[in-house]
């Protein structure tokens, strides 16, 4: 149904085949990461076939650490401003932000290369047969 509404293109249709194949595990990977606006991702899931459960359950799997993270950075970082305790705990969590930023840029980079693999190979499998 995405490819129905955004065309035929090719990373689209490599995600919708992805949501269709895993389902929770789709939306759980996509909550996590972050840097992708949960108003797409809404749309998205909207007009895919996961399904509502999968969907609820993952999102909330997903979301709450975030927001907990989120959270507690924005306690630290505040409370902190005027104590020098407060300064050692923020250059601590941001040093732990910093490393999560860059497991889930490289999570997401290794995601993509490993669905255009698979894609290159659905490709060759379906110019063999012809």
């Amino acid at each position: 149904m995405f490819l129905k509404k955004f065309g035929n293109n090719r990373y689209v249709g490599m995600i919708e085949n992805y949501v269709d194949k895993y389902g929770f595990f789709a939306v759980l990977i996509l909550r996590i990461l972050f840097f992708i606006p949960y108003n797409l991702q809404n749309a998205a899931f909207g007009l895919s076939s996961v399904k509502i459960s999968s969907y609820l359950l993952a999102s909330l799997s997903g979301i709450l650490p975030v927001t907990v993270l989120y959270s507690y950075i924005g306690g630290t970082l505040s409370s902190g401003i005027s104590s020098s305790e407060g300064n050692k705990n923020a250059l601590i969590i941001l040093t732990i932000s910093g490393v999560l930023t860059a497991v889930v840029f490289i999570t997401g980079f290794l995601l993509k290369r490993s669905m255009e693999k698979r894609q290159k190979r659905r490709v060759r499998a379906v110019d063999e047969m012809r």
